[in-house]
This record gives structure tokens, C-alpha cells and sequence, in this order.
């Protein structure tokens, strides 16, 4: 049994209930809610409070967080048990695909830089991933759109006999599904970019560049290429 958690007095609307400490009441449903549930509560949820719907992007964060949490049943159990939100479990991953990350950009410019001495490779590192929050930001939008389409056609089918498996809208639901992991995918990629900007932060790289000096051309198409394409 989850062990209680002091809170603020909010109504039952789950509209209004996005600053409440409970996770449940969060999304506006109860402790027993199935799978189904929570996923159907996240969705409502969505088209209200997401920066594209004209939300604030605080009360998205605090519904993604408990719709990230209750979605996966092991952080849901521990969160049952004892009300602890396992930020530090998250955080530990997200920092250690980061770390991945930068293993992966050193080795592509230990690969493709033509003189290491020229440039600053640690400022060129972070200027070469600037661009993909912007593209982040394009797919969440393309997966939104997609899950509008769905939900559209989920209301629009119709099983013409009550009886018997309704194939189509357990299809349509599974896909609804999806976007929801894709959309939580997307925003650890964005805490995994933070935290790979973050670490590389941590360096000052030694260069003899001469404002006068070229970038050398290969360094160019390493820039434009093999960085700009390492977080896809």
C-alpha cells in the first residue's frame, strides 16, 4: 500500500490537479486504474495541456512524469509501495546515454578531423548538436499529428454487431500506444542532449587556430555530416 503524501486540497477535476504531489490524481484517475486507463487519462490529458494545445510546458512536464512513472509497471509498483518517484533511476540512464553519446562524437572527430590543433573541438562539438532540439521538436509534432489521425479514426469505426472482437479499435489503441512511447522517447532524447551539452561543458580544449586560418575543408563536411546526424 502506497504510503501517504502530504498534498494540497485540489478538486476532482483533473484539469486543476497537475501540481499535486500524487501521481494518480495527477491524471484525474485512482490507484486500481488498468493500463488502459492511465494510458487513456495521459491522452485526454495531452490535448489540453501540451505547449502545441496552448498548455504550459510546466503542467505538460508534471503530467508526463506521472504518465511516464504509472505507464511502467515496475516504477508504478515502487511508487505503490513506498510513494517514491525514481528520479534518480532516470537520471542515472539519461546519464549514461549521454556519456555514450560523447564516446560516440570523440571517436567520429578522432576519425574525421583533419588537424586537431586547429579548432576548438569541444566549442564545435556543442555548436555541431545545436540543431537537434529543433528536430526533436519536429518529431514529437509529427507523432502528436499522428496520434490526432488515430484518434479520429478510433472514434469513427464502428463495429456494427456488439458482439465479437473488435479488431480494429484494439489495433488503433495499440498504435495510440506507440505514440505515447515514442513521445516518451523523444523527451529523454531532449534530458540526454542536456546532459551531453552539460559534460562537454566540463572541458576547455587546447587549439593554435589563428583568426586569419580557414576552417579546413574536411572539417567542414565532419561538422555538417557526422555530427549533425549522431543523435538520430
Amino acid at each position: 500500500m502506497k504510503v501517504d503524501q502530504p498534498q494540497e486540497q485540489t478538486q476532482s477535476s483533473p484539469g486543476n490537479t497537475l501540481s499535486a504531489t500524487d501521481l494518480y490524481e495527477r491524471l484525474g484517475i485512482d490507484s486500481s486504474s488498468t493500463l488502459e486507463e492511465i494510458h487513456k487519462a495521459y491522452r485526454s490529458l495531452c490535448k489540453v495541456h501540451h505547449p502545441d494545445a496552448g498548455g504550459s510546458q510546466d503542467d505538460f512536464n508534471r503530467l508526463h512524469e506521472a504518465y511516464s512513472i504509472l505507464s511502467n509497471p515496475e516504477s508504478r509498483q515502487v511508487y505503490d509501495v513506498s510513494g517514491v518517484i525514481q528520479d534518480s533511476v532516470y537520471r542515472a540512464q539519461v546519464n549514461a546515454m549521454a556519456v555514450e553519446k560523447v564516446r560516440e562524437l570523440v571517436n567520429q572527430a578522432t576519425m574525421a578531423i583533419p588537424d586537431p590543433t586547429s579548432v576548438d573541438l569541444v566549442a564545435d562539438l556543442i555548436r555541431g548538436i545545436a540543431h537537434v532540439p529543433k528536430e526533436l521538436d519536429k518529431t514529437e509534432r509529427a507523432i502528436l499529428q499522428r496520434k490526432k489521425k488515430l484518434g479520429e479514426l478510433l472514434k469513427r469505426f464502428k463495429l456494427k454487431k456488439r458482439t465479437g472482437t473488435d479488431y480494429v479499435k484494439d489495433h488503433l489503441e495499440k498504435q495510440l500506444e506507440s505514440c505515447d512511447a515514442e513521445l516518451q522517447n523523444v523527451q529523454k532524447m531532449r534530458d540526454v542532449l542536456k546532459r551531453t551539452v552539460e559534460i562537454f561543458k566540463g572541458y576547455e580544449y587546447e587549439h593554435e587556430a589563428r583568426p586569419e586560418d580557414p576552417m579546413p575543408r574536411g572539417f567542414q563536411t565532419y561538422r555538417t555530416v557526422t555530427i549533425n546526424h549522431s543523435f538520430d
